[in-house]
């Protein structure tokens, strides 16, 4: 297999908008439904690149004096990202939902951090680099896939805010890998358990 230049996790960038992969620190979503508060130490940016930056080259048709609507992107989909002790002791969805969930033991932690045999969880490493003689440090961090978000494009206050949360971005290949972990989970199929006497039925015509 030919060697990847990629050789790091992570990296960062300038760019003014949000872009995929991106890392973002104390993040507070409001719900549409109810107006209540969401907040979450971390969040990674899922929708692909190619469809953010279309959608802020979006034009107005100057002969029709319209958006070009398919090109535009109303939603951008991010998931909280959670500290490792907190996802360990199973209290990262405390402060959301009032649920405890069971705690991890050392195996659960290290076949998460496989990411390859827990399917509903994404292992994002400890790092620490330099970007422009400045120090930036990345957290060590699980995703828990069952918990997923979409912000309002350039509405929301995520965006105002957008340079003074940005921590780092998850590079390249690594993010595809992260968006293909994610699309995998949320399409498995959970197939009804068949009781032995429904096989031994035979399925008849009218």
């Amino acid at each position: 297999m030919l060697k990847s230049k990629i050789n790091k996790v992570y990296t960062k960038h300038d760019c003014e908008r949000i872009c995929q992969g991106d890392i973002l620190k104390d993040i507070t979503l409001i719900s549409v439904e109810d107006g209540g508060k969401y907040t979450f130490s971390y969040a990674v940016i899922l929708s692909q690149d190619c469809d953010i930056q279309t959608s802020k080259d979006t034009r107005v048709n100057e002969k029709e004096q319209r958006i070009l609507h398919n090109q535009f992107l109303p939603n951008i989909l991010l998931v909280p990202a959670f500290l490792v002790d907190t996802l360990k002791k199973g209290s990262h969805l405390k402060e959301l939902y009032n649920i405890f969930q069971r705690e991890l033991g050392k195996n659960d932690i290290d076949n998460i951090k496989k990411n390859s045999k827990e399917p509903r969880y994404h292992y994002l490493p400890y790092f620490k680099g330099l970007y422009k003689r400045k120090t930036f440090v990345v957290q060590e961090l699980i995703i828990d896939f069952k918990i997923y978000f979409t912000i309002s494009n350039a509405k929301d206050k995520v965006f105002t805010d957008y340079k003074s949360k940005y921590i780092a971005t998850v590079n390249e290949l690594y993010r595809e890998a992260l968006s293909q972990r994610f699309t995998n989970y949320i399409a498995r199929i959970g197939l009804p358990n068949v009781e032995e006497k429904d096989k031994k039925c035979p399925v008849k015509d009218d």
